[in-house]
């Protein structure tokens, strides 16, 4: 077994009737001693050189006779990831994303400014969105404003090289003027080396920085910069997700402490399915039994009522009528939800159903007006709408709470 991500680590295992012992040469050694193993076992065996080599393997039994096999190996060079990089799990309300798969980013004005030296291609490993820099010596990052930083611990990005020997990682503070070089800038930057064990190459790291190491830093609240630099310069590679800083020591709500707003709009023109602001039609249906594994539950915050899904997969509404929404222009909805950013919502209609996602800023109240031609631009009529679907597919099991479900204009 030849690991594709590492190709100079083999394993050996074997089986032969009657064997009860196995030698094995690896082939990289001209005065070689057999490494010896029973049956059952295996033997991991790194190479030191890239290159062509035969496997040898005796085996043994209880008399002199023996029989051998070889197999013939290449060991290469790995030059970019097999995988993508895993998923972070820090909690998403203690995130401020700047590019990563697993959250919500704010805006970036460029991964690459005009002054970089390397250069940049997003790439997509099976899935997975990556950036991939070649020929790196430095390249800046920048996002559309300032982050404040302030109530974060740490900053993380996962790397994956197979030729860099240093990497650098620099913040930058441009100050409360917000502007470069405005004289109250600063910054400060960690350096990493491969002989140091400080990241390995051929296989994703997370470098998780505690910010505190950032010393040089005079505030976090107006970062504007990321930089980062390899060594040898302009000869490497590096591949770069899940870029972000988080909070360490954020407890994480499990459900709201507090209703969602108060709708503002007139009730002249609004068709409500669930609020306490608005008359609710009276045949409507907030768990209809479609086989899903999400549960229901009405609650009740300081008065006013919400419904908890949890264990969702999916979930519907039945409104227990046709409902004419051509003569709105919007559906409103609020959403909470610690356990999901981004939840597909359906308008089902009498010509077919479409979604649009719904994204939830997580453990707070999200209010969101989504216009009802994100619907009909996909083709289908709202001119007989009978039924809502909520649709996380296989992020089972989480939990998010609705209110003030209408349409609008």
């Amino acid at each position: 077994d030849q690991s594709a991500a590492n190709p100079s680590n083999v394993v050996v295992s074997a089986e032969a009737d009657f064997a009860t012992l196995f030698d094995v040469y690896f082939g990289d050694e001209t005065t070689e001693e057999p490494v010896q193993f029973m049956p059952g076992e295996s033997v991991s065996h790194e190479y030191e050189e890239l290159g062509a080599y035969t496997i040898r393997i005796i085996a043994k039994g209880a008399g002199v006779a023996t029989t051998e096999t070889t197999e013939a190996i290449t060991v290469y060079e790995v030059t970019s990831p097999l995988e993508g990089a895993l998923n972070p799990t820090e909690k998403a309300a203690s995130v401020i994303s700047l590019f990563s798969g697993a959250y919500r980013d704010i805006d970036m004005r460029t991964w690459r400014t005009d002054w970089s030296v390397g250069t940049l291609t997003d790439i997509d490993i099976k899935g997975n969105t990556t950036k991939q820099y070649d020929e790196l010596s430095f390249v800046g990052v920048e996002p559309a404003s300032p982050i404040d930083a302030s109530s974060m611990t740490h900053f993380n990005i996962d790397v994956w090289t197979g030729t860099a020997t240093q990497l650098r990682i620099k913040l930058v503070d441009f100050g409360p003027d917000g502007g470069f070089d405005g004289g109250d800038d600063s910054e400060h930057e960690i350096t990493l080396n491969l002989d140091n064990g400080d990241f390995v190459q051929g296989s994703w790291v997370s470098l998780d920085l505690p910010l505190s190491a950032f010393t040089g830093l005079n505030e976090r609240e107006h970062i504007a910069q990321l930089i980062y630099s390899a060594g040898p310069a302009g000869a490497a590679t590096v591949y770069v997700d899940n870029v972000y800083f988080y909070d360490e020591n954020y407890v994480s709500l499990t459900a709201p402490a507090t209703a969602a707003a108060v709708p503002s709009a007139d009730a002249g023109s609004v068709f409500s399915v669930f609020s306490n602001s608005f008359e609710d039609p009276a045949g409507v249906n907030y768990f209809p039994n479609w086989g899903q594994s999400t549960s229901y539950e009405q609650i009740d915050l300081s008065g006013n009522a919400a419904i908890k899904y949890g264990n969702a997969n999916y979930q519907g509404i039945d409104i227990g009528e046709e409902v004419d929404a051509s003569a709105y222009s919007f559906v409103h909805i609020d959403v909470w939800s610690a356990d999901y950013t981004t939840i597909p919502f359906f308008i089902i209609d009498a010509s077919g159903e479409r979604p649009v996602d719904l994204e939830v800023n997580p453990e707070q109240w999200t209010s969101i007006d989504l216009p009802l031609s994100a619907f009909t631009d996909q083709g289908i009529s709202i001119n007989k709408v009978f039924q809502f679907k909520f649709d996380v597919g296989f992020s089972a099991g989480g939990t998010f709470y609705i209110d003030n479900l209408y349409f609008h204009n």
